[in-house]
């Protein structure tokens, strides 16, 4: 799987190839990524795990959603005390 800095840059680049999904996984925060629709919707999620199986967080789609923003809920999801990794 690889990993890439994820920056105002990147998502402002157009990755999509119509009818296929991407997905960029973050090399500054484990679990972290954003996926890009066939019709270049971008969507912020984080994977972690509930009670041993793996979770993947909606966060929500930029632009509404800043990066920052996205991060930082990621990293809260992530420390959530009934959330393991």
């Amino acid at each position: 799987m690889a990993r890439h800095r994820i920056t105002e840059r990147t998502l402002a680049k157009d990755h999509y190839v119509e009818g296929q999904r991407l997905e960029l996984w973050d090399e500054l925060l484990p679990g972290f990524g954003v996926r890009i629709s066939g019709s270049g919707v971008k969507s912020f999620y984080v994977f972690t795990r509930l009670h041993h199986k793996p979770l993947r967080i909606s966060l929500g789609k930029y632009p509404a959603l800043s990066l920052a923003d996205a991060r930082e809920a990621a990293r809260r999801s992530r420390t959530s005390p009934w959330l393991r990794r």
